[in-house]
């Protein structure tokens, strides 16, 4: 089996269904970081595109930057068809800042 590890740094817009104020959010963002990656090593573009925001955006390593939920469907469905089927990935998050309301680190 593949796997990948991946290390993310991320500014996030953070999906509207989470209200950045307090502990409870953190939770919030983890468990938003582990259906992204349930969705992804099951294959489910839908399920990866659901964890963004509609105006959510993608930039991944160096690449070019992905935005909305189209362009995201689109990079997943190409992500899954030059991806060997057994590849996974697996994501941690370490820490989770609060900026704002609609935003984390």
């Amino acid at each position: 089996m593949n796997v990948r590890h991946v290390a993310l740094v991320a500014l996030c817009a953070v999906h509207p269904g989470l209200a950045v104020t307090g502990s409870g959010e953190e939770a919030a963002i983890r468990a938003n970081v582990a259906a992204y990656e349930t969705a992804w090593n099951s294959r489910d573009v839908a399920g990866v595109v659901a964890t963004f925001a509609s105006d959510g955006d993608l930039v991944a390593f160096d690449g070019p930057r992905i935005a909305g939920h189209a362009a995201l469907q689109k990079r997943t469905e190409a992500d899954f068809a030059t991806t060997a089927p057994s590849t996974r990935i697996r994501l941690t998050v370490t820490s989770v800042r609060l900026l704002g309301p609609q935003t984390a680190v």
